[in-house]
């Protein structure tokens, strides 16, 4: 008759709680990084274009997107207004409107951001019809 000592059986039943463990690890690692790939697919509204209160920041977002400036927008609550962040297209497209600020540094920092943010390569502030600054956006 064969016996084990109790150091063997707690021999054994480590492995066990070892390959456990390790299958474990292994299962959290590949769920992991599914998940980080899934997360990287996606697109992610991260380039900031100017704030204004949320109605006018979600028309301007919808405008890109229309215009094909904008794959995906966000209005996050910023201080008292909303920030435009938009996900570029990084496709071609000639003077979309986005929106129209009340004054022309406002339109042109707008106008800068995107352009620095690599949203679109030109733009234009162009005096609207007693409305104020209209930023057109090319590519």
């Amino acid at each position: 008759m064969l016996r084990r000592s109790r150091k063997d059986a707690g021999g054994i039943h480590m492995n066990r709680r070892v390959r456990l463990l390790a299958t474990l690890l292994a299962a959290f690692a590949a769920l992991f990084t599914v998940s980080a790939a899934t997360a990287q697919a996606a697109p992610d509204p991260d380039i900031f274009v100017f704030s204004a209160p949320q109605g006018p920041c979600e028309t301007a977002g919808g405008n890109g997107v229309t215009g094909g400036v904008f794959a995906d927008y966000a209005c996050n609550p910023i201080f008292i207004d909303y920030g435009l962040f938009v996900e570029p297209t990084y496709g071609s497209f000639d003077d979309v409107y986005i929106a129209t600020f009340a004054d022309e540094p406002t339109c042109e920092a707008a106008g800068d951001n995107g352009v620095n943010g690599g949203v679109w390569a030109d733009y234009q502030c162009v005096i609207g019809t007693a409305s104020g600054y209209l930023l057109l956006v090319s590519n």
